[in-house]
């Protein structure tokens, strides 16, 4: 398993402004 190491992790909305919470993985954006 991969360990975080970015400890301060706030809650991003999608860069789309579809509503979903983003992801630092996909670039800001939520998986939908």
């Amino acid at each position: 398993m991969a360990q975080e190491t970015n400890h301060s992790q706030v809650p991003m909305l999608c860069s789309t402004g579809c509503g979903f919470y983003g992801n630092p993985r996909t670039n800001g954006m939520c998986s939908v």
